[in-house]
């Protein structure tokens, strides 16, 4: 029960916490919150990993990282710019798939160091 209790409230700080980056950074908003959270759920898995509390891991991983990031916005806008500019649209995708992994990994390295 208590899982659902940490997801549901980091859930709703990084849902917060999207909507504002994406204000502040429109356009790039939905970029630079999906970078940003794929290299900090790189570095949470890491350091997280012998967190006694696995509840509270699973909101900060799951509810607060998962929440920040967007897929279906990502996705919805690259419809829309592939119907806009195809060129734009193939770089946006590419760099957000790319940028993200190489940023996961980067976290997780950063992770290892930090430990």
């Amino acid at each position: 029960m208590m899982k659902y209790l940490h997801v549901c409230l980091f859930a709703f700080i990084g849902g917060v916490l999207r909507y504002e980056m994406s204000m502040l950074f429109n356009p790039a908003g939905t970029f630079l919150v999906n970078l940003i959270g794929a290299f900090l759920l790189g570095l949470l898995t890491v350091k997280l990993k012998e967190m006694t509390n696995n509840d509270l891991r699973t909101g900060i991983t799951g509810g607060l990282i998962g929440s920040f990031t967007t897929f279906s916005t990502f996705s919805m806008e690259s419809v829309e710019l592939l119907q806009t500019d195809v060129l734009i649209g193939v770089m946006y995708i590419s760099a957000t798939l790319l940028l993200g992994i190489m940023l996961a990994a980067a976290g997780m390295k950063f992770g290892e160091v930090l430990s």
